[in-house]
């Protein structure tokens, strides 16, 4: 695939729809239809998303595939099956490959697919279960993109039986097929899926299992107006807590090394404990020269701490050097998982690269955003220093303190500047911290992203 056209894709995936497209136009192939298998072991589901598309047009076209990812999801695995070949995807870190994986999005080039042929992809990710604040049931969901929005209703895919193989060879009707198979340490009191009432799962003690089927005629569009809901009704799992000895056999390993102890662990938490009260967290980060060699561990930290966050906060993250830029110059945002991917694609790849350190025009902007009515604001500064204007500074500080505390976190910070920072902890209720420029950021801000959520 050229450059640039994968990198229009690259920019483009908000924008196009997801599936195998024609990368050209960023219209879908025929779409054949889909079967998943999901394994739930304890509190984790593994997917399997097996789809087939064929190429309708009377030319040959290059394809990509696109597929939307969710927050709790991570991929294992990926390949795709095309006129007897098979294309096999490498699962690498997301920060060496940026491309192929974006924040909530999986591409893959396929390269040329031939008029009239065949397609069939796999992708196999694993996802977190929800769990209940006050009881030990646990609710799968598994979300309708696996089916593409967009279908083809041609009469050459009528041939669908061609199409559609998995590795067993079996051949697939046209249709959405969802397995669902779930073992638990303890058992199981029910399973009852909320999303589609026709589906219907057996329990026999710690297991149980269900399918969804959903079938089509060759004229109609293939959809699933809904995810899959399911709800699993557990005994309490305190009374099934028990250490397992594990032996694993390894041929290049002594018998004596290929023991594992396996301890379940499962905290349980009051429902204030799974709140915050109403803050607003806004991230102040210094984006200046100078501030060079500490950007990617700032990146990092800021990216745990948003994920991080509970549902009651409110948040915002400003750059600034010379100048400035904030994700909402109207508002803190509410915690939403758009919200979220949206400010974690504002701090990717973090440079520093804004000049010197005005933070006096972040701190006048900050202090002009209205505080949603109820709620107390935090401000969390990561700077090496070299502040101008700290009169001004120190003036908005101690008049918002009845509202507003500051945490900074000083790295190098020449001798100078200590006393003025130190202020802003001081003078607001907040803290002040300081950090040797090779120290790690990462357990200072967690704990003190922890204080600024807890209550005042």
């Amino acid at each position: 695939m050229g450059s640039t056209a994968y990198q229009y894709l690259y920019h483009k995936t908000d924008l196009v729809g997801h599936g195998l497209l024609n990368l050209k136009t960023q219209e879908p192939l025929a779409f054949l239809g889909t079967h998943a298998s999901v394994s739930i072991r304890q509190y984790h589901a593994r997917v399997q998303v097996i789809q087939s598309y064929k190429n309708t047009d009377s030319s040959a076209l290059d394809a990509s595939y696109v597929f939307p990812l969710q927050s709790n999801w991570s991929v294992l695995e990926f390949f795709a099956e095309l006129e007897g070949r098979t294309i096999t995807g490498a699962v690498k870190p997301r920060d060496k490959m940026h491309k192929e994986f974006r924040d909530s999005v999986f591409i893959a080039s396929l390269g040329t697919v031939n008029p009239g042929a065949f397609v069939t992809t796999t992708i196999c990710f694993l996802m977190t279960m929800t769990t209940s604040s006050n009881s030990p049931n646990v609710t799968f969901c598994l979300s309708n993109m696996i089916v593409p929005p967009v279908t083809d209703t041609d009469e050459e895919v009528s041939d669908w039986k061609a199409a559609f193989f998995v590795p067993s060879k079996a051949r697939l009707r046209r249709a959405v097929l969802i397995d669902v198979d779930c073992v638990m340490d303890f058992s199981i009191d029910s399973a009852e899926c909320t999303s589609h009432p026709q589906v219907s799962f057996q329990v026999y003690g710690n297991s149980t299992s269900g399918k969804l089927e959903l079938n089509f005629r060759p004229e109609e569009h293939i959809v699933m107006t809904s995810p899959l809901v399911v709800d699993f009704k557990l005994n309490d799992p305190e009374s099934f807590m028990k250490v397992n000895v594990v032996k694993e056999l390894a041929p290049d390993v002594p018998e004596s090394e290929t023991y594992a102890l396996s301890i379940p662990i499962l905290p349980r938490f009051n429902e204030p404990q799974l709140t915050a009260p109403n803050t607003e967290l806004v991230f102040i980060i210094d984006c200046s020269g100078s501030m060079g060699p500490k950007m990617s561990d700032v990146e990092r930290v800021i990216k745990l701490c948003l994920q991080g966050l509970p549902n009651s906060v409110r948040f915002n993250v400003v750059l600034f050097g010379d100048s400035y830029k904030m994700l909402d110059e109207a508002e803190c945002l509410p915690f939403t998982m758009d919200n979220l991917l949206w400010a974690r694609a504002f701090i990717h790849h973090l440079a520093a690269d804004m000049g010197g350190t005005n933070l006096y025009l972040p701190f006048k902007m900050v202090y002009g955003l209205p505080i949603s009515r109820g709620y107390c604001r935090q401000l969390v500064v990561i700077t090496d220093g070299n502040v101008n204007e700290g009169h001004d500074i120190m003036r908005l500080v101690t008049y918002n303190a009845h509202n507003t505390r500051v945490f900074t976190f000083a790295i190098g910070v020449r001798s100078a500047d200590q006393d003025l920072l130190a202020k802003l902890g001081t003078c607001s209720g907040g803290l002040t911290t300081f950090l040797r420029v090779d120290d790690d950021l990462t357990e200072p801000v967690l704990l003190t992203h922890v204080l600024c959520v807890d209550t005042l």
